[in-house]
């Protein structure tokens, strides 16, 4: 009995032979499923993710940092900030006051006794001490800001006691030295320190835009130089001008009007005294707002858009995102330099009303305005 065949390859026989006699090739046979790991092999598709040790992903890592009380700003870490503040502040007076005599009596005689003494006027100061630390820190600012700030709104009194009270330099320095350590040291020890003020950190590379601007020594000097020669300008005008008799007139102890009287002589002088003002104005206004990350402009649908969309967008939208840094932190020196000043002046300067308080931080609070407004100008290629 002849071997059964198979059903399969007798139809394969008689399909080939039937192409054959036709001239036609065979029609293809469909492959049955293999169970090999190669028939079910998928098509590979580039992965959009970097692989774990590619550059992009180290870079990344670099300078990701991990979310620290710059960005999310705690109550504790505010309340243990304000403790070390006041505790180094109250420190660095009692040792001044207790072991030197250094510029305790001129200080001294310039100052108002009965607010030495008054509670009410010790409380405020302590308040307002708070306040300024509130701003400090809820505003994201990292110990350069709060040093830069503390400079700038301490400038105007030490100034106009330098020049018309007749107080000694040096005294005045370690004085505003102590009220920097007291408020910058604590950020330094609690908040990490901005991309912007250490741009030359490799792990802040690709953190920090304008990289090449920010740590050009050239540019650093430029502008810090500009911001200083811009006040001492602003404050020779104001000598040759108003100032004089303004001061005669709301400040009722002041010692002397000679240095309003120099001219142009004195513009030297001026400058070198406000050096770190514009190294602080570079510090805290140009490098921030360069170093500002580009963000994307939603413009304004004029057909759609309401009166206070208008009014918004006209007034604050089609800025950009450095001018709007620029402007948001020189609003807040602008607020803070003539509190202080006003505050400094009635408090601890004897014979002096608050008009005369007032006009006098104006003057800084319009230099402030100036130097934005040119900061604002240098910095306009970098967009």
């Amino acid at each position: 009995m002849p071997p059964r065949r198979r059903r399969g390859s007798k139809s394969q026989s008689v399909s080939s032979a039937t192409a054959d006699a036709n001239g036609m090739p065979p029609p293809a046979v469909p492959a049955s499923k293999s169970p090999s790991p190669v028939a079910t092999r998928h098509k590979r598709t580039k992965s959009a993710t970097s692989p774990p040790n590619s550059p992009r992903q180290l870079a990344n890592a670099l300078t990701t940092r991990p979310k620290t009380s710059a960005e999310q700003p705690s109550i504790l870490n505010f309340i243990a900030a304000t403790a070390i503040s006041l505790a180094l502040s109250t420190g660095l007076r009692y040792a001044a006051s207790t072991y030197t005599t250094f510029g305790r009596a001129e200080l001294a005689a310039i100052s108002s006794p009965a607010h030495s003494q008054d509670p009410y006027y010790v409380g405020g100061l302590l308040v307002w001490r708070i306040v300024v630390l509130a701003v400090y820190w809820f505003r994201g600012y990292d110990a350069y800001d709060v040093a830069s700030l503390s400079i700038l709104t301490a400038m105007p009194v030490a100034l106009l006691e330098v020049f018309f009270y007749k107080i000694t330099p040096s005294v005045l320095a370690i004085d505003t030295l102590s009220g920097l350590i007291s408020s910058a040291a604590p950020f330094a020890l609690l908040r990490a320190v901005a991309p912007a003020h250490h741009p030359s950190d490799k792990s802040t590379k690709h953190a920090v835009r304008n990289r090449p601007i920010l740590t050009d020594p050239y540019t650093t000097a430029f502008t810090s130089l500009l911001a200083a020669t811009i006040l001492a300008v602003l404050l020779e005008l104001g000598f040759e001008t108003f100032l004089p008799t303004f001061l005669i007139s709301n400040f009722e102890h002041i010692r002397t009007l000679e240095p309003a009287h120099h001219g142009s002589a004195q513009l030297p002088i001026l400058l070198i005294t406000l050096l770190p003002a514009g190294v602080a104005c570079r510090s805290f206004l140009f490098a921030p707002s360069t170093s500002a990350p580009t963000g994307e402009m939603v413009e304004l649908d004029t057909r759609t858009a309401g009166l206070l969309a208008h009014v918004q967008w006209n007034v604050w939208g089609w800025y950009s995102s450095r001018q709007k840094e620029l402007i948001g932190r020189a609003t807040v020196l602008a607020a803070l330099m003539a509190a202080e000043t006003m505050v400094q002046c009635t408090g601890a300067l004897d014979g002096v009303d608050l008009p005369g308080a007032a006009g006098y931080a104006g003057v800084w609070v319009f230099g402030v305005a100036v130097v934005t407004a040119v900061l604002d100008w240098v910095g306009k290629p970098s967009e």
